[in-house]
Parts: C-alpha cells; structure tokens; sequence
C-alpha cells in the first residue's frame, strides 16, 4: 500500500505548476522504487510561509530510510545527498528501525534550523555527514 504524504495546503501555498511538478516528482519516486512510503522532508507550510526542510523526497526500501529525490536549489542538494543514499543517523541518532515518519519527524524542523544527515551512498562502506541549515524549499524552475 502506497502512502503519500501532502502537506494540508500545498496546492494553495505553492500554487498550480508547483502542486502539478510536486505531484510529478512523487509518481516517478513511486515508479522508481519498490517503496511502501514516499514523504517530503519539510516542514508543513505555516500562515502563508512556505516549506521549510531539507528538500528530499524519501522512501522505505528494505526497511531503511532511502533518498529517491533531491529537489534541485534545496539545502539536500546544496550539502551533497544523492538519490539512492541510504540514511542511517540524523541529528547522531541511529535511525535503524524507525518507521519513515519517524525518520521525517527528525529531519523536519523550522526554517533556518540546524541537521545532520549521515548517509551511506551506494557501494560505500563508510558513512558520510552532511550539515545543513533547513530552507524554504522552491519546487520547478
């Protein structure tokens, strides 16, 4: 079963092209892996603010916490996550066994905010950090 989470109010905060890209972006994470969830790493738009996270889209694979996506301009791809990478600690807290929307509670936070993603890209024994400021997150061109 698919669950795809949205964020109450999207559509109105980021208006059409944004909503319709969004809902692009999230089917080709869902054809493109064999997943039981797809989230958006940000936080729900507040009054008329915008997202505010990392800017990755993630899914369960395996039973770990998977990248599928890294929004382009976002703070994910500013520090280096790619597609694929594997996360294993945010914030120094192991992430082994938690349920996806537990991972996404760590990573979402106020705009402006301070994480840490450790990843393992793919076909790398060792762990890699990435310290980024959470950012309104700016979804197409």
């Amino acid at each position: 079963m698919w669950i795809v989470s949205i964020f109450e109010g999207v559509l109105l905060q980021t208006g059409m092209l944004r909503a319709v890209l969004l809902g692009l972006m999230l089917l080709a994470a869902c054809l493109s892996a064999s997943a039981q969830m797809v989230q958006i790493v940000a936080q729900p738009p507040v009054a008329a603010g915008p997202l505010a996270g990392i800017g990755a889209v993630l899914i369960t694979r395996s039973g770990a916490p998977v990248i599928s996506e890294v929004i382009p301009r976002s703070p994910a791809a500013g520090a280096g996550l790619k597609a694929q990478d594997t996360i294993v600690w945010v914030n120094y807290r192991d992430v082994a066994g938690m349920k996806l929307d537990e991972v996404v509670g760590l990573i979402r936070g106020p705009s402006g905010s301070s994480v840490a993603i450790t990843v393992l890209h793919p076909g790398d024994a060792k762990p890699h950090t990435f310290n980024m400021t959470r950012a309104p997150i700016v979804i197409g061109p």
